[in-house]
C-alpha cells in the first residue's frame, strides 16, 4: 500500500477541493486549479529516485499541473459556457477532475494485475467522458462528449472481453511472462492470441491507433482547449503505459510484432519505418527531424480545416506511434515523452491566449 501513497493524497485533495467547492460557493474556482497543479507537481519527488522507470508517471504529474494552469488561463471561456448565468456557478469540478483522471493514470502504472488496471483506466476515462463534454451550454462539447463516451464505452467492451478470456484461458488475473508463456504451449494459445487482440483494441482506443482512431478529430475539436491538451499528452501516456503493460509478456513472439507493426503503418502518411538496430544515433536524428517535418506538413495540408483541435488529431496524433515505433529501439523513450509533451502544451497554450474562442478555434483567427 505505500506504492500507492501518492494517489491517497492526490485522491484525497480532489475531495477535500469537491468539498470546498460546496461549502465555499463564493469562493474563486480558480484557485482550486492552482492548489491541484500545485498539488500534482508536489507528487513528483516520490518519483525522482527512479527517473527513468517512472517516466509515465512524471510525464502525466507534469501534463496534469500544466492543464491545471491552462484552465486557469481559460477561465472565463470556462465560466461563459459551463451555465446559463455565465459565472463561476458550477465550474469548481472543471479544475478538480483532471486531478482524479491522474490518479488513474499513475494507478494504472503501478497495476500488478489485470483487474487494477482495468479500475485504473476506468478512473481515468470516467472523469475523462466528463471534462470533454462540460460546456453545457456549447453544442460542440456536447456532441464531442456523447461521441467520446458511445465510443469509450464500445472500447471498454473489448477491453472487458479481452480480460474475460485471458481469465478463461488462466484462470487467473495475475498477468506476468511465466503465465502468459504457460497458456501459450498448450491448446489454449488460440484462446491467448484472441484475449490479446480484444486488449490490443481496447488499448489503440486510448492512443487513438488503427483501427480505433477516428473518435480523435470529433472530441478534439469539440472539447474545451485545456482538456483537448490534457487527452493529447496524459491521456496518451495513459494508452501507452497501458500497451506497454500488455505487451510485456507476449514480448518476442513473431506475430505480435508484425501485429503493432501493422498498426503503425496503417497510421496517416508521414510516419517513418522503423528504424534499424545498428545505428541508433543516425536513428535517433531520424526520429527528430521526421517530426519536425510532419509538423510543418500536417500545418499546411490541414490548415484548411480551419480548426486548430481537429488539425492537431489529423495531423499531430502520428507522432503518438513514433514514440511506439522508435523507443524499444532508440531507448530514447523519456527524451521523445518529453518533446511530445512540450510540444504538445506550446500548441494548445499558443492557441488558448490568442483565440480564447469556446466553440470554433479557428486556424484563420490564430493567423490574423
Amino acid at each position: 500500500m505505500q506504492a500507492y501513497i501518492p494517489e491517497f493524497i492526490l485522491a484525497g485533495l480532489a475531495m477535500i477541493l469537491l468539498l470546498a467547492e460546496t461549502f465555499f460557493k463564493k469562493a474563486p474556482k480558480f484557485v482550486f486549479g492552482l492548489i491541484g497543479a500545485a498539488g500534482a507537481l508536489a507528487m513528483l519527488p516520490f518519483y525522482m529516485e527512479s527517473l527513468y522507470a517512472n517516466t509515465y508517471i512524471i510525464l502525466a504529474l507534469v501534463a496534469t499541473a500544466i492543464t491545471l494552469l491552462l484552465s486557469v488561463d481559460f477561465r472565463a471561456v470556462i465560466n461563459l459556457s459551463s451555465n446559463d448565468s455565465k459565472t463561476q456557478d458550477g465550474t469548481g469540478e472543471f479544475y478538480i477532475l483532471p486531478l482524479l483522471a491522474c490518479v488513474g493514470i499513475t494507478s494504472l502504472c503501478k497495476a500488478a494485475n489485470l483487474v487494477e488496471l482495468f479500475v485504473s483506466l476506468e478512473v481515468l476515462t470516467l472523469s475523462s467522458f466528463i471534462m470533454v463534454g462540460y460546456f453545457r451550454r456549447n453544442l460542440g462539447s456536447t456532441e464531442a462528449g456523447i461521441k467520446y463516451l458511445i465510443l469509450g464505452a464500445v472500447s471498454t467492451g473489448f477491453l472487458v472481453f479481452g480480460l474475460a478470456w485471458y481469465f478463461g484461458m488462466t484462470g487467473t488475473f495475475e498477468y506476468n511472462h511465466a503465465i502468459v508463456m504457460a497458456a501459450l504451449s498448450g491448446q489454449t494459445a488460440p484462446g491467448m492470441f484472441f484475449a490479446l487482440a480484444l486488449l490490443l483494441l481496447g488499448t489503440a482506443f486510448k492512443i487513438g491507433a488503427v483501427p480505433m482512431q477516428l473518435w480523435i478529430p470529433d472530441v478534439y475539436q469539440g472539447a474545451p482547449t485545456p482538456v483537448t491538451a490534457f487527452l493529447s499528452v496524459a491521456s496518451k501516456v495513459a494508452g501507452f503505459a497501458l500497451l506497454s503493460i500488455i505487451l510485456a509478456p507476449f514480448a518476442g513472439i513473431p506475430a505480435v510484432q508484425f501485429v503493432i507493426a501493422l498498426m503503425a503503418a496503417a497510421t496517416p502518411p508521414g510516419a517513418s519505418a522503423p528504424p534499424t538496430t545498428t545505428n541508433m544515433e543516425l536513428d535517433s536524428y531520424k526520429v527528430f527531424n521526421g517530426t519536425c517535418l510532419n509538423l510543418i506538413l500536417a500545418f499546411v495540408l490541414l490548415v484548411r480545416m480551419f480548426h486548430s483541435g481537429r488539425m492537431d488529431a489529423l495531423g499531430l496524433k502520428k507522432h503518438s506511434l513514433k514514440i511506439l515505433l522508435y523507443a524499444p529501439v532508440c531507448g530514447y523513450l523519456l527524451v521523445l515523452a518529453l518533446h511530445f509533451l512540450l510540444a504538445q502544451m506550446g500548441l494548445f497554450e499558443w492557441i488558448e491566449r490568442v483565440t480564447h474562442a469556446p466553440a470554433e478555434q479557428s486556424i484563420v483567427s490564430v493567423l490574423r
